[in-house]
């Protein structure tokens, strides 16, 4: 197993999470990574309903990392191309929570749904305010948010 899996005791003047490995040790860190998680794929199931994801091998998994200096570090399945579905909607939060704090919250609340992320039953309940940024409705204001605020200014 790779060192850097393993607890460590924090170095004086390095970042919280210890210093960063270099190109080569991150390398075997993402490859002991998918080692470990391996045995785990096939435990769930893929959305079948969702032709760009039931199209995808149950067996391919990758990992990538990309550095502050735009180092690429890569394992397994990573040059393979995939469909992002809601992976989107972590990153396009954080963008307008960077670019506009709080102010997001004014779009969409911060409430857990109950309900299944493409429900619009509960949109309408809630008079068009989506309970969070995790449903479709509350990434699709996120990104007229995003929109708003990069395109128009």
């Amino acid at each position: 197993m790779h060192p850097a899996l393993k607890h460590r005791p924090p170095v004086p003047g390095a970042s919280q999470i210890g210093p960063l490995p270099s190109p080569d040790d991150l390398g075997l860190l993402l490859a002991d990574v998918l080692d470990m998680v391996r045995p785990q794929l096939g435990r769930g199931s893929k959305a079948t309903y969702i032709p760009e994801l039931d199209a995808v091998a149950p067996d391919q998994i990758g990992l990538a990392v990309i550095g502050i200096a735009g180092d690429v570090v890569t394992a397994g399945d990573a040059d393979v191309p995939f469909s992002l579905q809601s992976l989107t909607k972590v990153p396009a939060l954080l963008l307008a929570l960077n670019i506009g704090g709080d102010e997001i919250w004014e779009r969409v609340g911060k409430e857990p749904s109950g309900a299944a992320f493409n429900n619009l039953a509960q949109l309408e309940l809630e008079k068009g305010f989506p309970r969070n940024p995790f449903i479709n409705s509350g990434a699709i204001a996120v990104t007229d948010y995003l929109v708003m605020a990069l395109l128009l200014g």
